[in-house]
């Protein structure tokens, strides 16, 4: 009887640390970092670089010359 009571106690003790393990895991894929400003800039077209979003993808086209690739 006490082996039945010690192997539930070990069971919940495992199965406390995986709901904490699967918490801590949630929170911390949820706090990702946000772009820093010099990046959200670099996304801007200008003078040298045209910057459009076809389909989700950022495509980044030189203004002064044609491009031959890509």
């Amino acid at each position: 009887m006490r082996k039945y009571f010690t192997l539930k106690r070990i069971m919940l003790y495992i199965i406390v640390a995986m709901l904490a393990l699967v918490v801590g895991f949630i929170a911390w894929a949820n706090d990702a970092l946000q772009p820093m400003p010099e990046a959200l800039a670099a996304l801007q077209s200008d003078a040298q670089v045209e910057v459009s979003q076809p389909n989700g993808w950022y495509v980044f086209t030189p203004t002064a010359t044609k491009p031959t690739t890509g």
